[in-house]
């Protein structure tokens, strides 16, 4: 499956603002630490990743990469593609 990494990185801001529904005032780019900004709780975190494993068609492996406070959308999807 090939990844339109453009779109998907605008897909995936979206989809942390929409987690929120807007309320947070924090900004959202592609290196915003997601749990250190609060942007994303452990069940949003859990929620994103499961997200990026859907749009990817890839598997995250959690062996070799575990989210932290400065994970962010790059970061992650980064690791779920392989790179």
């Amino acid at each position: 499956m090939t990844v339109d990494t453009e779109a998907l990185h605008a897909e995936l801001i979206e989809w942390v603002r929409s987690w929120n529904e807007d309320e947070s005032t924090a900004e959202v780019d592609l290196d915003t630490p997601l749990l250190a900004s609060g942007l994303l709780d452990s069940m949003g975190m859990v929620a994103f990743v499961s997200h990026l494993e859907e749009r990817t068609g890839k598997p995250f492996d959690f062996s070799t990469y575990m989210p932290g406070p400065t994970a962010s959308i790059r970061t992650l999807l980064d690791h779920c593609l392989g790179r």
